[in-house]
């Protein structure tokens, strides 16, 4: 289990543009780099990093966190280097059941009821707060 409670502070702390312009930088830059990008405007609050049509992680609009399955963490980091606010979460597979989190953390965000803060996966994450 890798408890992300240190990672998900650090961005909820965050005081730069990250809703208003960063998020869309970062696509941008992102996109140049070989990395399609699903993200529907006012519909959803992550964007789906994309390689040949497979999610292989998101990255949150409301605040700088990019999740990222291992095998793309290189490709990611060589591109986003020099934005050290992005607090990245790699993840063997989205699916995986591996993240874990201080109970209400994200209680804004998250209904406590619906995710079991001791062991969820980057999809639950997602899933759960993806709605507008």
């Amino acid at each position: 289990m890798e408890d992300i409670t240190i990672k998900i502070k650090n961005a909820l702390s965050y005081k730069g543009n990250w809703k208003i312009s960063d998020f869309f930088f970062i696509i941008e830059l992102l996109e140049k780099n070989r990395i399609d990008i699903s993200f529907w405007e006012n519909e959803e609050n992550w964007a789906t990093l994309l390689n040949d049509n497979i999610a292989i992680g998101y990255l949150w609009k409301m605040f700088p966190i990019l999740i990222i399955e291992d095998n793309y963490l290189n490709l990611v980091k060589l591109n986003l280097q020099n934005y050290t606010f992005i607090n990245t979460i790699n993840v063997e597979n989205l699916s995986f059941k591996t993240l874990k989190l201080e109970d209400g953390i994200l209680s804004d965000y998250l209904d406590n009821n619906i995710i079991n803060y001791n062991k969820f996966s980057a999809n639950d994450l997602w899933f759960y707060t993806n709605s507008i």
